[in-house]
């Protein structure tokens, strides 16, 4: 035998040696079944759509998702069942496919849903959520979740037939609003909670029955079908909180009016009257004119708005309800130059602003106080902003006149004597003051926030000390709620100072992810993802920068539950933790606890 024919039979001998150790170790693929499954879908105590004494019944034409769950804890699905006929009791069958033969099952979990924008199961959960306008359908969800007794659960057999021997009884989900008017030409009707949202995602345990929320939207829109009907996930605000209707005609004409409402609770149905004789008439705002146009009054937003110009609307006083449409002012040019920038240059009075998305855009300004919505609230005044959500990049330098500068991602300044309420409200992208070059025998105090610059607040037992106890009278202002992901904040040039001889003014710099200097109450707030760059000396001098306030130095003793995730400051490295009153004040280690 030559070299040839031994290498030959060698390798010969090692590809069989190894196709047979492959094939010994091949496990054994278990043949899937075909058989057919059904079940009937029962009428009591619930059926298709069903609310109190409403009772649906199931049409032709429903589907039910099925998933089956083995008895290893494998599940298979999901499975759509059909209906042999319409009625209050109707039987389902399926083929099933799939599922290796031999398996026993131990339970199947089942849906019917309609007019949702997202359903999706996990393990006898559901992940669900309404869609953003309901056309006068109510978009619903039923479930029914069945465990076959330990002693009679059956196996997945070729060409077999499985019968679920007890009808499925299927509950709704899903609270109901069905509107009632007497309005004619009505175009749509929107709600919401005032200070609160509305839950329009959330999830489903389907053996319990128990859901939560898993996102929010503070507004539920419905368009005319024959009727108005609009589903809403279970909640309870534990108090009465005021739901605001606003009605839109065909003819533009906006009409609101406020009801106490404590709860929604699933499976119940609920009626709103919305008749002329208990309406209250606003003033529709659709176009940049009638915005730019808006004073004192109730105004409603009733479509998205692109301005080509900034107003700076200077001294409004009234309320204005976003409505959840967006004002889009990244490509707007300032229309007025101002110590104040942003769409209102002041708020006066008792102003109010809610449910409203702004896209800010690169803004490039010279200002004293500034923010992309308001940039300052005037003296003895307040101003409430709810739901309220920015985007953009502010870079702005010093107003000549001014002996200070305070930019936020959303407002700039609250004096002394007036108040500001910030719920429910957010921003992301950048904040930066520039005042390179500026110079002056005053102080250049500029504070920096995500949120906000600067609130100042008239308490009248701060005392400051070596071991300062911060306010417990607490305070007019209050942000609650609010939050600050994906922004960086700049405020590293303090300009220079022109004294005759040394720098004794001590300008202050104070940076926070939600505010430069607030005294007022923080609350349940949270910062993520943010980047600070900032002058620092830590020690409450007049130079600080903080995850969440920057001066919090006079900071509110009831401030509570404030969290910051992935926090960098000055290049340290990434911070997270809580941020505190706690009653005690005069060093950070109190107020501020890294996890």
């Amino acid at each position: 035998m030559n070299n040839n024919t031994i290498i030959g039979a060698a390798i010969m001998f090692l590809f069989c040696a190894a196709s047979c150790h492959r094939s010994d170790n091949i496990p054994a693929q278990a043949a899937t079944a075909t058989f057919t499954m059904a079940f009937d879908g029962a009428a009591a105590p619930a059926a298709r759509a069903s609310y109190d004494q409403l009772t649906g019944v199931w049409e032709a034409d429903d589907i039910v998702y099925a998933y089956l769950t083995s008895t290893d804890s494998e599940t298979y699905g999901p499975y759509e069942f059909t209906p042999d006929g319409a009625g209050v009791v109707a039987t389902f069958s399926a083929v099933i496919t799939g599922i290796p033969a031999g398996t026993e099952i131990a339970s199947i979990d089942a849906f019917h849903h309609t007019g949702l924008d997202d359903v999706r199961f996990n393990n006898g959960v559901i992940s669900y959520s309404l869609p953003a306008v309901c056309d006068g359908t109510l978009s619903y969800l039923t479930v029914s979740s069945y465990e076959y007794p330990a002693d009679s659960r059956p196996e997945a057999a070729e060409g077999s037939e499985i019968d679920i021997t007890e009808a499925l009884t299927f509950s709704h989900c899903l609270s109901r609003i069905d509107i009632s008017t007497d309005m004619p030409s009505v175009r749509e009707v929107t709600l919401s909670i005032a200070g609160e949202v509305l839950p329009t995602a959330g999830t489903l345990n389907i053996s319990d029955g128990i859901t939560a929320a898993a996102s929010f939207a503070s507004l539920l829109r419905a368009t005319p079908s024959d009727n108005f009907q609009i589903g809403i996930i279970p909640v309870d605000f534990g108090s009465g909180r005021t739901l605001k209707a606003t009605v839109t005609t065909d003819d533009g004409r906006v009409y609101t009016r406020e009801v106490t409402v404590s709860r929604f609770a699933r499976a119940t149905r609920y009626t709103l009257l919305l008749n002329a004789a208990d309406m209250t008439e606003a003033t529709a705002v659709a176009d940049e004119q009638g915005f730019a146009a808006m004073t004192d009054g109730n105004y409603v937003l009733t479509s998205d708005l692109t301005l080509s110009q900034i107003p700076h609307i200077d001294g409004f006083s009234g309320s204005l309800d976003g409505n959840g449409h967006t004002i889009d002012i990244s490509g707007a040019t300032a229309a007025t130059t101002s110590g104040q920038g942003g769409i209102f240059a002041t708020t006066t009075g008792d102003a109010a602003i809610r449910n409203l998305y702004i896209i800010g855009g690169d803004r490039q300004t010279s200002m004293a106080e500034g923010g992309l919505l308001v940039g300052m609230v005037s003296e003895s005044s307040s101003l409430t902003l709810d739901n309220i959500h920015a985007t953009g990049n502010i870079t702005t330098s010093r107003d000549s006149n001014a002996s200070h500068l305070f930019a936020g991602g959303i407002a700039g300044f609250v004096p002394a004597t007036s108040q500001i309420t910030i719920t429910n409200s957010t921003f992301s992208g950048s904040v930066t003051i520039d005042q390179t070059g500026t110079t002056s025998l005053t102080f250049k105090n500029a504070y920096v926030g995500g949120i906000i610059g600067c609130i100042e607040t008239a308490v009248s037992d701060f005392t400051q000390t070596a071991s300062y106890a911060g306010s417990t009278a607490g305070s007019a202002s209050a942000i609650i709620g609010c939050s600050v992901t994906d922004t960086t904040l700049n405020n590293t040039n303090d300009g220079s100072y022109d004294a005759p001889f040394a720098d004794i003014s001590r300008s202050e710099i104070y940076t926070g992810g939600i505010a430069g200097r607030c005294t007022g109450l923080i609350l349940d707030c949270r910062v993520s993802n943010t980047v600070i760059a900032a002058i620092s000396e830590g020690d409450g001098s007049g130079r600080q920068a903080r995850p969440v306030v920057g001066n919090d130095w006079y900071e509110n003793s009831d401030n509570a539950r404030n969290t910051y995730i992935n926090i960098t400051i000055n290049g340290n490295a990434p911070a997270s933790g809580t941020y505190n009153g706690l009653n005690i004040a005069g060093s950070t280690d109190n107020r501020y606890r890294s996890n």
